[in-house]
């Protein structure tokens, strides 16, 4: 599925499951950070969680009193961090040189960038302000990565910063849960903070080593402030 399909595939399925609805509907914009990790294998946890941001869309539909629906479109991105240190062998710089060594260190960071839909279920306590636990599923759609690189060597080394995005497979997907609170503004506008985390099942990774493929999984978690207005 392209990126296009996958966008009017998502708006349709919102907008069949908003003209059903009898109930409240919200509508909000939605900023945030992201902190990532891998599991998988054993290079994958070599790879440290760094902030990524989070931008989007929410979708709220009331079923009953206290229970409601929420879908989000957001851009999101899942960042890592990952520190090499070695010794260079002396011919890789100065091939005439044969006594001296490099000690090099190279700090990555990867960031991977997604378009996220998240289907949730939410359950609202009568509380003030009023707290509420999520659970749900989410899907994701990888866009393109980028990578920085910091190294410490001596004149003359050089690296290149290759792309990932032939490295990455198109969808992530797996489940949710959060908790937040949400306050009330006024009769319209809602102000909501909540933290999610998101437990991806997807192997990511394309790579094959040795005829098998290496899994990475992504777990990421959100810190979310959120607006929304009640139509």
């Amino acid at each position: 599925m392209t990126f296009k399909k996958y966008i009017y595939f998502s708006f349709i399925l919102f907008g069949f499951y908003f003209s059903t609805a009898q109930s409240k509907i919200f509508i909000g914009a939605q900023v945030g950070g992201t902190a990532t990790s891998f599991r998988g294998n054993d290079i994958a946890k070599e790879y440290k969680s760094k902030i990524g941001a989070l931008a989007g869309i929410s979708f709220e539909l009331t079923i009953i009193k206290n229970f409601s629906l929420i879908t989000n479109v957001n851009y999101e991105q899942k960042s890592l961090g990952k520190t090499v240190k070695f010794r260079s062998t002396p011919d890789v710089l100065d091939p005439f040189n044969t006594e001296t060594f490099y000690d090099i260190e190279i700090k990555t960071k990867h960031t991977l960038n997604y378009i996220s839909t998240p289907v949730i279920a939410r359950y609202y306590f009568n509380t003030s302000p009023r707290i509420y636990i999520n659970a749900g599923v989410m899907t994701a759609y990888f866009i393109n990565s980028t990578v920085k690189t910091n190294f410490t060597a001596p004149e003359g080394f050089t690296l290149n910063n290759n792309s990932q995005d032939e490295s990455i497979r198109k969808f992530d997907w797996g489940i949710i849960a959060g908790i937040g609170s949400q306050f009330k503004l006024n009769q319209k506008n809602y102000l909501s903070i909540e933290l999610r985390n998101n437990l991806g099942f997807a192997n990511i990774n394309r790579i094959r080593v040795n005829g098998e493929n290496t899994v990475y999984k992504t777990n990421s978690i959100n810190l979310i402030l959120n607006w929304s207005f009640a139509l």
